[in-house]
C-alpha cells in the first residue's frame, strides 16, 4: 500500500517541478486529477485496514466455534 502513496507522492512531486500554472487549463487538470489519485489511495488505504480488521475478528470466531 505505501508503494502506491510513493507513486502518487513520486508524480506529485513530478507535476510540481513541472512549474505548471495552475491557471492554465492543462494545469487545473492535472493539479484535480493528482488530488482525485491521492483520495482514492487514501480510501483503498482504508478499505486495507478495515478488512485486516475483519480478517482478524473471523479468525478469532472461527477459533471461538472450534473450542465449542
Amino acid at each position: 500500500m505505501s508503494e502506491l502513496k510513493e507513486k502518487v507522492a513520486y508524480l506529485q512531486g513530478l507535476a510540481k517541478g513541472m512549474e505548471l500554472k495552475e491557471s492554465s487549463k492543462e494545469g487545473k487538470l492535472i493539479k484535480e486529477l493528482l488530488d482525485v489519485l491521492g483520495d482514492v489511495v487514501d480510501e483503498i488505504h482504508g478499505l486495507a485496514e478495515e478488512q485486516d480488521e475483519l480478517v482478524d475478528y473471523l479468525e478469532e470466531i472461527d477459533d471461538d466455534l472450534s473450542a465449542l
